[in-house]
């Protein structure tokens, strides 16, 4: 039996969302987008407002409850949205890789093919061990639900650990993993937000936050194999840290886009430097950094020459995408939710895309690579 609190999944708002989502009746945060024939496909995660008795469900309180994937459409670039409604709740199938909760994950838009979606599915334990994530990859028609819920997890801490570790990444020990206090002095597991990039050849490319430490986030990548609506790692590859790395212990819902004229990566990352779950909120400081890399796999600089890689201008925002680019003017059009350190009227809501100014490109010198990760 789940240890998570019930809460109602409101059906879709018929409001027509302007300047942003003020949803009524749902807590949101994170995001991931995909465009296809004229229309841009918002996802979030997403909570009532209230709970299953009526009471209200404060922000701070959120992993007390499941949360489900909301589904967004805009028709004009983000300036107004339509509610569609549920696109994924947990759910105990299979080996129950989802069973507890859903969290953040990226989808694919491809007009032939079918959709790519990927999840973060937490595994029900106990009650002191309500983080155990595991990776989830599955096929959808439309973007509208999945095709088929994957019964097994892609990847998952406790399933695959050896090769986990054998690949470079930290993990605590068997019987910590997932635990609600944190991994020897760092904050929770970092297994978790997939991000989904299709290379030139089609091959399936997927990153999500992970840790080289205890208190030291990282990406992780994969090469995946599809064959049909199965999905599987080919190869898991070290992982890639970061310049500034010194200054976030989590590198949150990553994503990759390329500027195939320039030969450019960029990754965007929601750096947050929290310890414990317990901490206070003013202890904690959450952030959006952008770095650029010559390839897929680094190394990593950050995008703006002669100061760190946090984006300026998007203070209180996180969990962000780039709904859209134009690398000849140089602008990334950014969405993200605000955080929980927003005003009242503004927390865990979506302002209006963000343009982001990138600067004009330049030579640099690359920073630590993957060699260097002990």
């Amino acid at each position: 039996m789940s240890t998570q609190k019930p809460t109602p999944v409101p059906p879709p708002s018929p409001l027509r969302f302007e300047n942003g989502i003020a949803h009524p009746d749902l807590w949101l945060w994170d995001s991931w987008t995909t465009q296809l024939n004229g229309k841009t496909h918002l996802y979030s995660l997403a909570l009532s407002r209230v709970d299953s008795a009526g009471h209200q469900v404060k922000e701070s309180e959120r992993n007390n409850y499941p949360f489900h994937i909301r589904h967004f459409v805009s028709s004009d670039e983000g300036m107004t949205w339509t509610d569609e409604g549920v696109f994924l709740e947990p759910k105990d199938i299979g080996d129950g890789a989802f069973a507890r909760n859903v969290w953040s994950g990226s989808i694919l838009a491809r007009p032939e093919g079918g959709w790519v979606c990927g999840f973060t599915g937490v595994r029900e334990v106990n009650a002191l061990a309500p983080f155990l994530q595991t990776i989830c990859l599955a096929s959808s028609e439309d973007g509208t639900r999945l095709s088929t819920p994957p019964k097994s997890a892609l990847s998952c801490p406790q399933r695959d650990y050896d090769e986990i570790r054998a690949a470079g990444y930290y993990l605590a020990e068997k019987d910590k993993i997932g635990a609600h206090d944190g991994e020897e002095g760092g904050p929770i597991l970092a297994w978790r937000d997939p991000f989904i990039l299709e290379d030139e050849q089609g091959k399936l490319e997927v990153f999500w936050s992970a840790k080289v430490s205890p208190a030291r986030g990282a990406v992780a990548h994969a090469t995946i194999v599809q064959t049909g609506d199965d999905f599987r790692i080919e190869t898991l590859h070290p992982p890639m840290t970061l310049p500034d790395d010194e200054t976030f212990t989590q590198a949150e819902v990553p994503k990759v886009y390329r500027d195939a004229k320039a030969g450019v990566y960029y990754l965007i990352i929601s750096a947050c430097d929290r310890l414990s779950e317990t901490q206070p909120a003013d202890e904690v400081t959450k952030k959006l950094r952008l770095y650029k890399a010559p390839s897929i796999r680094g190394p990593w600089i950050s995008a703006f020459p002669e100061q760190d890689s946090v984006i300026p201008g998007t203070e209180n925002l996180f969990g962000a995408s780039i709904m859209n680019t134009d690398f000849d003017a140089g602008i990334l059009r950014l969405i993200a939710p605000y955080t929980e350190y927003a005003s009242a009227d503004l927390q865990l809501t979506f302002p209006l895309p963000v343009d982001i100014q990138l600067p004009q490109q330049s030579a640099d010198i690359a920073p630590k690579t993957d060699a260097d990760v002990s």
